[in-house]
Protein backbone atom coordinates (compact mmCIF):
# COMPACT_ATOMS: atom_id res chain seq x y z
CA UNK A 1 0.00 0.00 0.00
CA UNK A 2 2.90 2.10 0.94
CA UNK A 3 4.05 2.00 -2.54
CA UNK A 4 0.76 2.44 -4.49
CA UNK A 5 0.62 5.57 -2.21
CA UNK A 6 4.32 6.91 -3.64
CA UNK A 7 3.81 6.01 -7.01
CA UNK A 8 0.31 8.08 -6.89
CA UNK A 9 1.89 11.08 -4.65
CA UNK A 10 5.06 11.07 -7.69
CA UNK A 11 2.38 11.20 -10.38
CA UNK A 12 0.48 13.96 -8.85
CA UNK A 13 4.02 16.25 -8.50
CA UNK A 14 4.61 15.34 -12.12
CA UNK A 15 1.62 16.32 -13.80
CA UNK A 16 1.56 19.63 -11.45
CA UNK A 17 5.26 19.81 -13.11
CA UNK A 18 4.20 19.03 -16.47
CA UNK A 19 1.18 21.31 -16.30
CA UNK A 20 2.42 24.46 -14.32
CA UNK A 21 5.53 24.65 -16.61
CA UNK A 22 3.25 24.87 -19.26
CA UNK A 23 1.16 27.15 -18.16
CA UNK A 24 3.87 29.67 -16.48
CA UNK A 25 5.72 29.81 -19.72
CA UNK A 26 2.86 30.69 -21.95
CA UNK A 27 2.01 33.45 -19.75
CA UNK A 28 6.13 34.83 -20.15
CA UNK A 29 5.69 34.61 -23.61
CA UNK A 30 2.73 36.77 -23.72
CA UNK A 31 -0.12 33.93 -24.12
CA UNK A 32 -2.11 34.41 -20.68
CA UNK A 33 -3.97 30.92 -19.99
CA UNK A 34 -7.86 31.13 -19.38
CA UNK A 35 -7.45 27.81 -17.58
CA UNK A 36 -5.39 25.25 -15.93
CA UNK A 37 -6.71 21.80 -15.12
CA UNK A 38 -4.74 19.51 -12.82
CA UNK A 39 -5.90 15.66 -12.81
CA UNK A 40 -9.15 14.24 -14.37
CA UNK A 41 -12.50 13.00 -12.61
CA UNK A 42 -14.95 15.04 -9.90
CA UNK A 43 -13.37 18.54 -9.23
CA UNK A 44 -12.49 18.93 -5.98
CA UNK A 45 -11.05 22.30 -6.06
CA UNK A 46 -11.88 25.35 -8.27
CA UNK A 47 -10.84 28.93 -8.01
CA UNK A 48 -10.32 31.82 -10.01
CA UNK A 49 -6.50 33.27 -9.59
CA UNK A 50 -5.27 35.78 -10.94
CA UNK A 51 -7.93 35.52 -13.83
CA UNK A 52 -7.31 32.25 -14.52
CA UNK A 53 -9.24 29.15 -13.80
CA UNK A 54 -7.59 26.81 -11.59
CA UNK A 55 -9.03 23.53 -11.21
CA UNK A 56 -7.77 20.10 -9.32
CA UNK A 57 -9.50 16.82 -9.99
CA UNK A 58 -9.80 13.71 -7.82
CA UNK A 59 -7.95 11.17 -10.18
CA UNK A 60 -4.54 12.09 -10.22
CA UNK A 61 -3.80 11.23 -13.98
CA UNK A 62 -2.81 14.14 -16.16
CA UNK A 63 -3.91 17.40 -17.24
CA UNK A 64 -4.30 20.51 -19.81
CA UNK A 65 -3.66 24.01 -20.21
CA UNK A 66 -6.88 26.11 -21.91
CA UNK A 67 -6.33 29.60 -24.18
CA UNK A 68 -9.90 29.95 -25.19
CA UNK A 69 -13.37 29.52 -24.52
CA UNK A 70 -16.39 27.79 -26.12
CA UNK A 71 -16.74 31.40 -27.74
CA UNK A 72 -13.29 32.29 -28.19
CA UNK A 73 -10.16 30.81 -30.40
CA UNK A 74 -7.35 29.91 -28.43
CA UNK A 75 -5.32 32.65 -27.56
CA UNK A 76 -2.25 30.91 -29.05
CA UNK A 77 -3.54 31.32 -33.34
CA UNK A 78 -2.96 35.15 -32.16
CA UNK A 79 1.18 33.40 -31.73
CA UNK A 80 3.72 32.24 -33.72
CA UNK A 81 3.96 28.56 -34.50
CA UNK A 82 6.98 28.36 -33.05
CA UNK A 83 5.88 30.31 -29.61
CA UNK A 84 3.51 27.61 -29.19
CA UNK A 85 5.99 24.92 -29.77
CA UNK A 86 7.95 25.98 -27.28
CA UNK A 87 5.00 26.11 -24.91
CA UNK A 88 3.86 22.27 -25.91
CA UNK A 89 7.27 21.38 -25.42
CA UNK A 90 7.90 23.07 -22.03
CA UNK A 91 6.70 20.81 -19.42
CA UNK A 92 7.99 18.19 -21.26
CA UNK A 93 11.51 19.85 -21.05
CA UNK A 94 10.58 20.29 -17.68
CA UNK A 95 9.99 17.02 -16.89
CA UNK A 96 13.19 15.77 -18.79
CA UNK A 97 15.10 18.69 -16.58
CA UNK A 98 13.85 17.14 -13.31
CA UNK A 99 15.11 13.41 -14.66
CA UNK A 100 18.01 14.57 -14.95
CA UNK A 101 18.54 16.46 -11.84
CA UNK A 102 17.97 13.28 -9.62
CA UNK A 103 20.22 11.01 -11.58
CA UNK A 104 18.39 9.32 -14.93
CA UNK A 105 20.55 9.74 -18.04
CA UNK A 106 18.93 12.17 -20.89
CA UNK A 107 19.95 8.58 -22.93
CA UNK A 108 17.00 7.22 -21.27
CA UNK A 109 14.73 9.34 -22.67
CA UNK A 110 15.43 7.65 -25.82
CA UNK A 111 15.25 4.23 -24.87
CA UNK A 112 11.40 5.13 -23.08
CA UNK A 113 10.43 6.44 -26.31
CA UNK A 114 11.25 3.66 -27.91
CA UNK A 115 9.91 1.30 -25.59
CA UNK A 116 6.96 2.61 -25.47
CA UNK A 117 6.63 2.51 -29.43
CA UNK A 118 7.12 -1.06 -29.54
CA UNK A 119 5.95 -2.16 -26.58
CA UNK A 120 2.49 -3.72 -28.59
CA UNK A 121 5.14 -6.65 -29.27
CA UNK A 122 6.46 -6.88 -25.96
CA UNK A 123 5.37 -9.76 -24.29
CA UNK A 124 3.48 -9.44 -21.01
CA UNK A 125 6.47 -10.71 -19.43
CA UNK A 126 9.05 -8.24 -20.72
CA UNK A 127 6.54 -5.36 -19.48
CA UNK A 128 6.30 -7.12 -15.78
CA UNK A 129 9.84 -6.78 -15.59
CA UNK A 130 9.54 -2.88 -17.38
CA UNK A 131 7.26 -2.03 -14.71
CA UNK A 132 8.78 -4.02 -11.50
CA UNK A 133 12.43 -2.32 -12.31
CA UNK A 134 11.19 0.80 -11.99
CA UNK A 135 8.65 0.07 -8.44
CA UNK A 136 11.99 -1.82 -7.10
CA UNK A 137 13.84 1.59 -7.45
CA UNK A 138 11.25 3.55 -5.99
CA UNK A 139 11.50 1.25 -2.87
CA UNK A 140 15.06 1.18 -2.74
CA UNK A 141 16.18 4.95 -3.97
CA UNK A 142 12.88 7.20 -4.06
CA UNK A 143 14.35 10.30 -5.73
CA UNK A 144 16.12 8.08 -8.08
CA UNK A 145 12.64 6.37 -8.74
CA UNK A 146 10.84 9.96 -8.78
CA UNK A 147 13.47 10.86 -11.61
CA UNK A 148 13.29 7.67 -13.86
CA UNK A 149 9.31 8.45 -13.67
CA UNK A 150 10.26 11.97 -14.62
CA UNK A 151 11.85 10.86 -17.93
CA UNK A 152 8.86 7.80 -18.35
CA UNK A 153 6.56 10.15 -18.53
CA UNK A 154 8.44 12.49 -20.78
CA UNK A 155 8.77 10.17 -23.15
CA UNK A 156 5.08 9.16 -23.03
CA UNK A 157 4.11 12.81 -23.96
CA UNK A 158 6.42 12.96 -26.35
CA UNK A 159 4.45 9.95 -28.12
CA UNK A 160 3.21 11.56 -31.68
CA UNK A 161 -0.58 10.88 -30.84
CA UNK A 162 -3.23 13.93 -30.99
CA UNK A 163 -3.87 15.11 -26.99
CA UNK A 164 0.18 14.86 -26.50
CA UNK A 165 3.14 17.25 -26.56
CA UNK A 166 4.39 15.14 -28.98
CA UNK A 167 1.35 14.74 -31.35
CA UNK A 168 0.56 18.75 -31.18
CA UNK A 169 4.49 19.47 -31.63
CA UNK A 170 4.20 17.49 -35.12
CA UNK A 171 0.78 18.91 -35.85
CA UNK A 172 2.55 22.77 -35.89
CA UNK A 173 5.45 21.75 -38.02
CA UNK A 174 3.28 19.66 -40.50
CA UNK A 175 1.25 22.46 -40.57
CA UNK A 176 3.92 24.79 -41.36
CA UNK A 177 5.29 22.63 -44.03
CA UNK A 178 2.35 22.40 -45.65
CA UNK A 179 1.16 25.89 -45.21
CA UNK A 180 -2.12 25.20 -43.58
CA UNK A 181 -3.79 28.32 -41.59
CA UNK A 182 -2.59 28.42 -38.22
CA UNK A 183 -5.50 27.33 -36.65
CA UNK A 184 -4.72 23.92 -38.76
CA UNK A 185 -5.06 20.54 -37.21
CA UNK A 186 -4.89 16.98 -38.46
CA UNK A 187 -8.01 15.41 -39.06
CA UNK A 188 -10.39 14.47 -36.87
CA UNK A 189 -10.35 10.28 -37.78
CA UNK A 190 -7.06 10.50 -37.12
CA UNK A 191 -7.66 10.87 -33.39
CA UNK A 192 -9.52 7.33 -33.53
CA UNK A 193 -6.23 5.16 -33.72
CA UNK A 194 -5.10 7.44 -30.52
CA UNK A 195 -8.00 6.51 -28.46
CA UNK A 196 -7.35 2.32 -29.92
CA UNK A 197 -3.41 3.10 -28.40
CA UNK A 198 -4.28 4.49 -25.29
CA UNK A 199 -6.73 1.96 -24.06
CA UNK A 200 -4.65 -0.49 -25.46
CA UNK A 201 -1.66 0.95 -23.86
CA UNK A 202 -2.98 1.69 -20.17
CA UNK A 203 -4.87 -2.30 -20.50
CA UNK A 204 -1.31 -3.50 -21.39
CA UNK A 205 0.13 -1.65 -18.19
CA UNK A 206 -2.66 -2.55 -15.58
CA UNK A 207 -1.97 -6.10 -16.70
CA UNK A 208 1.89 -5.91 -16.53
CA UNK A 209 1.76 -3.46 -13.21
CA UNK A 210 -0.81 -6.63 -11.81
CA UNK A 211 2.08 -9.70 -12.42
CA UNK A 212 5.21 -7.32 -11.27
CA UNK A 213 3.47 -6.92 -8.15
CA UNK A 214 2.49 -10.45 -8.23
CA UNK A 215 6.11 -11.18 -8.53
CA UNK A 216 7.57 -9.03 -6.16
CA UNK A 217 8.33 -9.43 -2.94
Amino acid sequence: MLLVLTVVAFASVLVVLHVGTMAVVAWALGVKPTRVSLFYGPSVFKRVIAGVEVQVASVPLGGYVSFGTESEPSRLFAASRATEVVVVLSGVGMLVLTGVVLGTPLSTLGVDLGWFLTMVTRSFAERAEWVRSGLGLLKTSPLVGLGRLAMAFAALNLLPFPALNGGRALELVVGAVLRRPRAWRFPSWTALPFTVAMLGFTGLMLIAGVMALRGGD
